[in-house]
């Protein structure tokens, strides 16, 4: 299989979009883990402000990527075009990971 191939198959595409999201969505509640061990905050956000940063951040990506992630699916299984998935995937996985990044600086503001 080539790389143009691998790009152009939509089901392929799906799956490693939702394995993309998948992996921030880790990544984002394994911060929350840490923080919170940090804060020594077990249940709440215990008013800290990086705790409640990140909390948002993994929160919001829970708001933000399913309903994405099954318009790329649906697309996918009514044999919609490839470049379909890759407008749906492209900006929400790009939005995704630069927002996670963004609200889980350290330096930013709340």
């Amino acid at each position: 299989m080539t790389v143009s191939t691998f790009f152009s198959d939509s089901a392929r595409m799906t799956a490693l979009y939702f394995a993309l999201n998948a992996l921030i969505m880790l990544v984002l509640g394994m911060l929350v883990v840490r923080q919170r061990v940090a804060s020594k905050v077990e249940i709440g956000d215990g008013a800290s402000a990086p705790l409640m940063r990140i909390i948002r951040a993994h929160a919001n990506n829970t708001e933000s990527v399913p309903l994405p992630l099954l318009m790329m699916l649906l697309v996918t299984l009514l044999g919609g075009p490839f470049w379909l998935v890759h407008a749906i995937g492209v900006p929400l996985t790009t939005g995704r990971l630069l927002h996670a990044i963004g609200l889980s600086d350290r330096k930013s503001v709340v």
